[in-house]
């Protein structure tokens, strides 16, 4: 099958449970590890096309084999293939997924609601606290993981919680007494009628009237 005739197939219905990929037998491989492989780049359709549109008159002379060309389209072919089945498959999977995540938590809802209701009941029917032990100590290993949990993140976040301003930083943050009022605290405190407690006369009131 080309690579044209997948594209003219339509992508599976994302909320199909049937996904059959017979088709896909012969490619499907898995790997050992992802590591060190190198991703297509965009813009690859475009050199895709230029290199084959120059592999007739100008391959040989750029070095582009046949084989070249025929790992280009296998690929191609691939992984035109697969993207058809992998928005279905990953709609199922993240469909599975909530399914199962939803079930695990009634049943542990359950299960802790079971236990409290025991305990409630023990006082009057003791036989239930031998009878429903493990229960108990579920729910009990459940509530000190929980505890554990909370703690450490109550920690986390009073570590991690911006400190305020330390004294060092409030001390260069004062501010700093201008030239002029410098002056003006030194001829105070030089001033005999500051020293007797009476405040000294400003320059504008000793001046001179003008006479109009």
């Amino acid at each position: 099958m080309s690579k044209d005739a997948v594209r003219t197939k339509s992508p599976l219905n994302l909320n199909t449970l049937q996904i059959d990929v017979t088709e896909l037998a012969s490619m499907l491989i898995q790997l050992v590890s992802r590591q060190g492989l190198t991703p297509t780049q965009g813009g690859y359709g475009e050199v895709g096309q230029e290199i084959r549109d120059n592999h007739e008159a100008w391959g040989a002379k750029a070095g582009v084999t046949a084989d070249d060309i025929a790992t280009l389209d296998e690929c191609d072919l691939v992984i035109a293939s697969v993207d058809r089945f992998l928005p279905a498959i990953d709609h199922l999977h993240e469909v599975m997924l909530d399914t199962r995540y939803d079930a695990d938590d009634r049943r542990q809802r359950t299960v802790l609601n079971i236990a409290k209701a025991v305990d409630r009941r023990i006082r009057k029917t003791p036989e239930l606290e031998t009878l429903y032990a493990k229960t108990r100590s579920y729910r009990s290993t459940t509530a000190k993981k929980a505890l554990r949990t909370r703690r450490r993140n109550e920690a986390e976040n009073d570590t991690g919680a911006p400190s305020g301003p330390s004294k060092a930083s409030k001390a260069k943050t004062k501010k700093r007494p201008t030239r002029r009022s410098a002056r003006a605290l030194a001829t105070k405190s030089k001033s005999p009628a500051a020293k007797n407690g009476v405040p000294a006369a400003s320059p504008a009131s000793d001046a001179t009237p003008r006479q109009g």
